[in-house]
């Protein structure tokens, strides 16, 4: 996650892979303090964020997938179905 101008990046690795060959649910959540990665709704990884860390999508591209090659890279190798964006 980035924050809006590309500035300060925040990773979330999960402790568990999911290159398994089957399904699996993978959420990113947001609170005011935490970015958190679920898989299968089990909290897999998170970090805390500044308090004036501030994201605001409205008006901005949001990438899912493959975006490099490079190192610490958000490439996924594999099938997506059913992206959602919820902001509550």
């Amino acid at each position: 996650m980035r924050t809006t101008g590309g500035a300060d990046a925040v990773i979330v690795k999960s402790s568990v892979g999911i290159a398994d060959g089957v399904w699996h649910k993978v959420t990113c959540q947001r609170t005011s303090t935490t970015l958190t990665i679920l898989i299968d709704n089990v909290a897999r990884g998170s970090a805390l964020l500044a308090s004036t860390y501030d994201i605001n999508p409205t008006g901005q591209s949001v990438g899912i997938g493959a975006k490099s090659a490079g190192n610490n890279n958000d490439q996924f190798h594999g099938a997506m179905d059913e992206v959602y964006f919820n902001l509550d």
